[in-house]
This record gives C-alpha cells, sequence and structure tokens, in this order.
C-alpha cells in the first residue's frame, strides 16, 4: 500500500510541469506550463508504469497500471485513482510475488483509500486540509516543490507516440538521494503541457522504472459519482488523523 501510495505521489507531483526545450527559458516556462493548466476544468489519462531493480542481492519487478480522472468543482480538486500493481521480489533463494489493488478518491472533504493486498483488504478516510492537498492545476506550486529536491533543466524537444513534447531534466539535490536514484527524464506534451512520459535512471545511468501517459483527455465530462466511493461489504473504514498543512517557515 506504502509503495503505491509513493508512486502515484511521484506521478502527481513530476505529471504537473512542463518546459520550453530550452534550458534559458525555463523560468518562462513555469508560467507558461501554468497558464496551460490552469485553464483546464478536468482532465484524465491511463498510466503504465515498469520498474526493475537489480543487484546481486536483490532483484525486483514492478508493473502498475492506472486510471487517473481530476476535476475542479467549487473551489476543490476532486479525484479518482484506481491502480493495479504486481510485484515479483527475489533475495537469494526466497521469491515473493505481490497483487495488490489501489483505490484513492477525494470528494472534496474526504480522501477515501481502499487496497487488496493479497487477499487482505482495508480501507481508510481522512479529512483533507485544502492548503495541504496537491493541486494538480496549480503548476508553479508543483515546480516550487519540485525544485526544493531537484535541479531541473530543460534539453532539446522530442516526440512520443507522434506527439511533439518539452523535455525536463531532474537531477537530485540531496546527496543521500543521489545514492539511490540519478536523473529522471520527463516529456510534456507541447500542446497541453501534461506529461506522456517519465523515465528515472538509476546513479550508474541504467533506467530503473519508465511510466507513460495514454488515452489523455482534457475537459471531459466525468460524472459525479465518480468522486463518491462505497467500500465494498464487510470492510471496516478506519478513519486516521486529518491531513494539516506544514507551516511556512519565516525567512530570516
Amino acid at each position: 500500500m506504502k509503495r503505491a501510495h509513493i508512486a502515484f505521489s511521484i506521478c502527481i507531483l513530476v505529471g504537473l510541469s512542463a518546459t520550453s526545450g530550452r534550458a534559458e527559458d525555463f523560468k518562462a516556462v513555469k508560467k507558461a506550463i501554468h497558464d496551460k493548466i490552469s485553464k483546464l476544468e478536468s482532465f484524465s489519462y491511463k498510466m503504465h508504469s515498469t520498474q526493475d531493480m537489480n543487484n546481486p542481492s536483490y532483484q525486483s519487478k514492478t508493473v502498475s497500471d492506472a486510471a487517473i480522472e481530476y476535476v475542479r468543482k467549487g473551489g476543490k480538486v476532486l479525484y479518482r485513482t484506481e491502480m493495479n500493481t504486481k510485484m515479483d521480489v527475489k533475495m537469494g533463494d526466497t521469491e515473493q510475488k505481490t497483487d495488490m489493488k489501489m483505490i484513492a478518491v477525494h470528494d472534496g472533504e474526504y480522501t477515501w483509500s481502499y487496497s487488496e493486498n493479497n487477499g487482505q483488504k482495508s480501507a481508510t478516510k481522512q479529512k483533507g486540509d485544502p492548503a495541504a492537498a496537491m493541486n494538480p492545476f496549480d503548476a508553479l506550486t508543483s515546480f516550487k516543490e519540485s525544485e526544493k529536491m531537484f535541479a531541473i533543466k530543460a534539453l532539446p524537444e522530442e516526440k512520443v507516440d507522434g506527439k511533439a513534447c518539452w523535455v525536463l531534466e531532474m537531477m537530485p539535490k540531496d546527496e543521500s538521494m543521489k545514492q539511490f536514484t540519478g536523473r529522471t527524464l520527463a516529456y510534456y506534451d507541447k500542446e497541453t503541457g501534461i506529461s506522456l512520459k517519465i523515465v528515472a535512471h538509476d546513479p550508474q545511468g541504467k533506467v530503473m522504472s519508465t511510466t507513460t501517459m495514454t488515452e489523455l483527455k482534457t475537459n471531459p465530462s466525468i460524472s459525479p459519482d465518480r468522486f463518491k466511493f462505497t467500500p465494498p461489504a464487510g470492510v471496516e473504514v478506519m478513519e486516521i488523523p486529518a491531513q494539516t498543512a506544514t507551516p511556512a517557515k519565516k525567512e530570516s
């Protein structure tokens, strides 16, 4: 469950950005992408992600498929994510396979989460603080958070599935983070500013994971029922403490 939330959060953080194709234009592009995405009222896409990690004592392969929807309504962001993940982990002579299903829904007041992990079912709900919620329609704030962790620059434009894309290179700033990950390349559709592909490398430059977004729709009509969650019969919902925003530090 934790791995799915981390992957989803990362996907949400990286997928909201875009670039100009020129490193010297990076600052201007932040405003340009914000101008594009802030005009949208809804968008949806399908996501496919593969991750491979190999070393002498540990090997794992993770494959995830998800359907993601966002809508702005009454000043709030509603979302629904349905994700299926299969993981195969080998440590020495031991092999463990995991088959997990995850649903996350934010209805404007509560975030509902449901998971099935190798037959085990669980559900939670958490009241959200609007100030703490990630807003996919606010690219400027997303960039601000990303730049705390990564040094970002724009690379020459490329095409993904025939669509012209801006390309961002993101390098971790933290030395401890550099031990586990190298550069990440993110490709953004020039027409919509939404991410179409993300490729993460290890410190040696080998590809660790590839995520692609397809069936992208902007301003689709999405039924309000998609943002209502009813737990399966027999599954108890555990309420966890409300999410709150971290107070901003005062600059000296």
